[in-house]
């Protein structure tokens, strides 16, 4: 039992300077800065275990590994679970990025958008509409960052109906978020892209095949049309177990991140499902004449993949179509592989298109998707 005890705490300890030394806060028990209080007692049961290593049997060890790392996390959880969510997105400065909170002119409004940049300035602004029932903090700073950190201006808003936007959701009012949040951008940057998640690919797919002037448009996993059941639910409830969910421990605890869910909600005049149906995916997408690309998840129990594949045949020719493994509708939004993915194209369409303005000759369209 000695034996057992000692290797579990072994494991735990290690776990603690683990997450202290990669500052991962959501999972901490001590400060990046006092890492050296757990490497000092690694370095102990260290020498307290080693003359008992030949005695300590496989199953043994297992089993303290697993006391340790399950002790380990119930601790981290009790101990974060008071942290807020907030000030991820806190306007200042923070890790080479600044934030703002900015208000953009719209009637009935002003939109409240949250705008995350690098701190020497970028030339280009990029518009972010999240999904249905978030708001423009809602699980936010994985992409706003990744955004920022790629040297783009990332401004996330509240879509009408959602967070602290007074305007209620309805069709096609909602367009005119999209017009307001481009033009505030084109004040101030030389350049303007557009990233729609879900319902909020739906609502920029939409204006801009209806004449609204951007240099790149990016759709997430945005459906055709939506049905919810409970085995839905269910296989996207498993996001719990995703790499890309775990992740976001690096910056906050674990109930914190569930309170944040809560945080979320609808109000409008339209229902998500009637909205969707009116934004019609399908013919917006044929109408697009910038760059496009089309960003899916291969496991995506909301828009299945015959969804994906029909809204990229769809998609004029020189769109790109991506589909990420292992990825999700909840994951994908907050997926670092698919941020950098989705950072490294707008990089390439962007330089792109600023050569094609400088150029007297336009060069003819690709024909035919990138797959």
């Amino acid at each position: 039992m000695g034996d057992l005890l000692l290797t579990a705490l072994w494991w735990l300890v290690l776990a603690t300077l683990l997450s202290s030394v990669r500052s991962w806060r959501g999972l901490s028990l001590l400060s990046p800065a006092r890492w050296w209080l757990p490497a000092t007692l690694l370095a102990v049961l260290s020498l307290l275990l080693l003359p008992r290593l030949r005695a300590i049997q496989w199953p043994m060890a297992l089993a303290a590994s697993a006391l340790g790392l399950a002790t380990f996390l119930l601790l981290a959880i009790w101990h974060t679970r008071r942290q807020p969510w907030e000030p991820l997105l806190a306007p200042g400065e923070h890790a080479g990025r600044r934030i703002c909170a900015v208000e953009v002119p719209i009637a009935g409004g002003p939109l409240p958008g949250l705008l995350v940049e690098p701190l020497n300035g970028s030339q280009v602004g990029v518009l972010v509409l999240h999904g249905a029932g978030d708001h423009k903090a809602f699980y936010a700073w994985p992409r706003l960052y990744a955004l920022a950190d790629a040297g783009f201006a990332a401004l996330a808003i509240d879509v009408d109906g959602h967070g602290a936007n007074p305007r209620p959701l309805d069709f096609p009012a909602v367009l005119e978020d999209v017009a307001a949040g481009v033009a505030w951008l084109r004040q101030r940057y030389q350049q303007v892209a557009v990233i729609g998640i879900s319902q909020g690919g739906c609502i920029a797919a939409r204006a801009v095949a209806e004449g609204l002037n951007v240099d790149a448009l990016v759709i997430m996993a945005a459906p055709i049309s939506v049905t919810v059941t409970r085995a839905v639910i269910r296989r996207e409830a498993l996001i719990v177990l995703h790499p890309a969910a775990w992740a976001l421990l690096r910056d906050l605890g674990a109930l914190p991140l569930l309170r944040m869910w809560r945080s979320g909600g609808i109000r409008g005049k339209i229902s998500y499902v009637d909205l969707i149906q009116r934004l019609d995916l399908l013919g917006s997408v044929a109408r697009i004449r910038c760059p496009l690309l089309l960003c899916y998840a291969a496991h995506d129990a909301v828009v299945p993949r015959r969804q994906a594949l029909a809204i990229a045949a769809a998609a004029p020719p020189g769109a790109t179509f991506m589909l990420v493994r292992g990825a999700t509708h909840l994951s994908l939004p907050i997926d670092r592989r698919a941020l950098r993915r989705v950072s490294a194209w707008l990089q390439e369409a962007l330089t792109t298109t600023a050569r094609l303005d400088e150029s007297p000759v336009a060069a003819p369209p690709r024909d035919s998707h990138a797959r």
